[in-house]
């Protein structure tokens, strides 16, 4: 069984898949959830959807969550996504993610783990 997010603004209730999402990022009170066929939108916290992620999901800052199942580099500070997507991060939030990205592709976590 495929583990998903579920999803529900005013226009929309559906499933995105955990597997699709690339990342999730908050501005302000709006979430963006980013997959590569569509950006997702809804005034949610992060806090809220953090308990359907599991370890493949990596909380770089406050407000974004990397999903490292599709991370397909990093470097010079700068984390680059396998749709072309990239973010910049931080000296001190790249070192940590760049650490965590290391450890996650020498060894595949086990996604019935829940981050914290």
């Amino acid at each position: 069984m495929n583990a998903f997010l579920p999803f529900e603004n005013r226009k929309q209730c559906c499933k995105i898949l955990l597997d699709d999402i690339f990342y999730i990022k908050q501005e302000g009170r709006l979430l963006y959830v980013i997959t590569e066929e569509e950006i997702f939108r809804c005034y949610q916290r992060m806090e809220d959807i953090l308990e359907f992620l599991d370890k493949r999901f990596y909380r770089c800052l406050k407000k974004i969550t990397l999903n490292f199942q599709n991370v397909s580099a990093m470097k010079d500070q700068t984390v680059f996504f396998k749709n072309g997507d990239k973010i910049f991060l931080g000296r001190q939030n790249y070192i940590h993610t760049r650490q965590s990205f290391a450890a996650y592709i020498k060894k595949p976590c086990n996604f019935n783990d829940f981050i914290v």
